[in-house]
């Protein structure tokens, strides 16, 4: 009976050792591609004090490709797709997000420099394939309603030209979300028009619940933004 008994226990301890093992080299899908990103933007107060509160409507679009190796002994556990390496990942995406916040201008801090902050929601629409040179793919097409927060620090050496520093974040109930990172340089052409230009490094994170391994996907490089306030 003793024998049995550490027969039974000796097996479930290799288990989880293999388990503990096989964790550890569960790898993530990740890349990064070098693309244009852009962006259309309103906004307009909702309230009279000296400082207005203001709704914010901002849309962005981008894409990014890269290749992935999988090592020997790494694995991706991914949706109802395993794959163990050594393995060769092609992913091809088109991320556009949406969101809607409120938030204040020009919080001022001090001479030509302000601050900005809003909160609200987002949506985002992930379309990606993921296809394994070893003959297996997956096609996400999803739709992510997520929180949304972003932070900005500008300076205005003239009524016209704006130079901004912007920090934006999402995040779904399953982690899913994004960060986006924006040096810019803004000049208003009219009272309702503004055209601007940077860089952006964008980076989204791709949660599936039953998945162990996740889908990061980041595009960097020059945007452009046409925005109208009022």
């Amino acid at each position: 009976m003793f024998v049995c008994i550490a027969q039974r226990l000796t097996f479930i301890a290799g288990l989880l050792v293999l388990s503990a093992c096989t964790s550890q080299n569960i790898i993530d899908i990740e890349g990064r591609d070098d693309n244009a990103l852009y962006t259309v933007q309103t906004s307009f107060p909702v309230t009279s004090s000296e400082d207005p509160v203001y709704l914010k409507l901002r849309a962005s679009r981008t894409s990014a490709e890269f290749l992935q190796q999988v090592p020997d002994g790494k694995y991706i556990f991914f949706q109802d797709i395993q794959i163990t390496g050594s393995d060769r990942i092609a992913v091809e995406s088109d991320i556009a997000t949406t969101s809607i916040s409120f938030g204040i201008f020009d919080f001022m801090m001090a001479d030509k420099f302000t601050t900005s902050v809003f909160i609200g929601a987002s949506q985002t629409r992930f379309n990606a394939d993921v296809a394994f040179q070893s003959g297996a793919s997956v096609d996400i097409r999803d739709r992510i309603r997520e929180a949304y927060l972003d932070m900005g620090l500008w300076y205005r050496p003239t009524d016209r030209l704006k130079l901004g520093l912007m920090f934006a974040m999402s995040m779904s109930a399953d982690i899913s979300g994004y960060n986006e990172i924006e040096l810019s340089l803004s000049y208003k052409l009219f009272s309702h028009l503004e055209v601007a230009a940077g860089l952006r490094d964008f980076v989204y994170n791709y949660n599936e619940g039953d998945s162990r391994s996740s889908l990061h996907i980041e595009s960097k490089g020059p945007f452009v933004m046409l925005y109208f306030p009022f």
